[in-house]
């Protein structure tokens, strides 16, 4: 299905709705995570944007995608201490100032959340990280986009949230 957005002309370039089902594949014998989207909210690609989209509600839009790096712990992480380490090490690895952190434990083991907001208005951009471990790696969820999409991409990382909680 092609999607344009309201005001756009035909003539200008059009997004390729994907799904209504974001996949966040991890690693080989951990289950990839599947979140059902809400009718606000669809996986799209352009031809002329590397990586994913998420087209959002009043015409937002942000940049998505996933990796994964090493533990720098030989030992599981299990706490808030063990995780900071962790979220110490990409924040040093990143060289990026971030401007929001948070470390947390929740039901299923800790997890982290960095933000970093930048520039200048109107254009000021707005990047989310969800971190958290599994099987000695430590998985990153990053998002970018202009600034006026960071609460629908916190609507995203709370989905994934809850999908971690269950699974």
């Amino acid at each position: 299905m092609l999607l344009t957005l309201p005001g756009w002309s035909w003539a200008q370039p059009v997004y390729e709705a994907v799904s209504k089902c974001l996949v966040i594949h991890l690693q080989e014998g951990i289950p990839s995570l599947k979140i059902q989207l809400s009718d606000d909210y669809t996986v799209a690609r352009k031809a002329d944007i590397k990586g994913n989209l998420m087209l959002c509600p009043w015409n937002e839009y942000f940049l998505f995608e996933t990796s994964s790096v090493d533990l720098i712990q030989k030992t599981p992480v299990l706490d808030e201490v063990a995780m900071n380490k962790e979220v110490d090490a990409f924040v040093q690895s990143t060289g990026r100032p971030y401007t929001g952190r948070k470390v947390w434990l929740d039901a299923k083991g800790p997890r982290a959340s960095l933000e970093l907001v930048a520039g200048e208005k109107p254009k000021r951009t707005a990047d989310t990280y969800l971190l958290w471990p599994a099987q000695g790696r430590l998985y990153i969820y990053f998002t970018t986009g202009y600034e006026t999409s960071l609460a629908d991409q916190k609507v995203i990382q709370d989905l994934i949230l809850k999908e971690l909680n269950r699974s």
